[in-house]
């Protein structure tokens, strides 16, 4: 099987929680040195007893807090403790650009989970009617979706046209994050987040 991510630890905590992360983006994630293929992104935990794989694919490195940073060259590099959010941004940018949930524009991103959205590094947490009107924004790139549509796949959680305030809220929090419209209003029509 082909993995797009291989984690590399004795960590198991940390292997459960890509591998979960992972999934929600729809990728998939390996823990052994047999999982690796041409294309995948090798996490490598330097505080297991395993020994770095010899391999030229792309590799993140993570490091103790108490050990110096060593690595050589232009590798990534995180240091305990750090975010699980974080490294799965790192991987996606490193793996798939503008595929599987990540889209990015000369270094901008957006990343969408089940429950929160990674906006140019910076993560984005969603309420659930939040969230679906983001999905189906996002599922829907480029092409404006109408206030009826968003107000039918929110209304089973929310009393009568919630829409205008779920957007105002979800651009508020998005414009805590970046300067960048995500999300526009289409006269009409609805609202659309354009091709980023």
């Amino acid at each position: 099987m082909k993995f797009d991510t291989v984690v590399i630890s004795e960590d198991k905590i940390l292997i459960n929680a890509l591998r979960h992360e992972f999934s929600l983006l729809g990728c998939s994630c390996g823990s052994s040195t047999s999982d690796i293929s041409e294309d995948s992104v090798v996490i490598f935990d330097a505080s297991s007893g395993y020994t770095c794989p010899n391999t030229d694919n792309e590799m993140i490195y993570i490091l103790p807090a108490d050990m110096p940073v060593t690595v050589g060259g232009e590798y990534t590099v995180f240091t305990k403790p750090f975010l699980v959010e974080e490294l799965v941004l790192a991987v996606m940018r490193l793996r798939f650009g503008s595929a599987n949930g990540t889209q990015r524009d000369r270094g901008f991103s957006v990343t969408v989970s089940d429950t929160f959205i990674i906006i140019g590094g910076k993560r984005i947490d969603l309420t659930k009617n939040e969230m679906l009107i983001f999905k189906a924004l996002w599922n829907n790139k480029g092409n404006a979706v109408g206030r009826e549509h968003l107000d039918m796949i929110t209304r089973a959680n929310s009393n009568g046209n919630m829409v205008t305030v779920y957007i105002n809220r979800l651009r508020e929090k998005i414009s805590n994050v970046t300067e960048k419209k995500i999300i526009v209003t289409v006269r009409d029509k609805g609202y659309m987040i354009p091709e980023l």
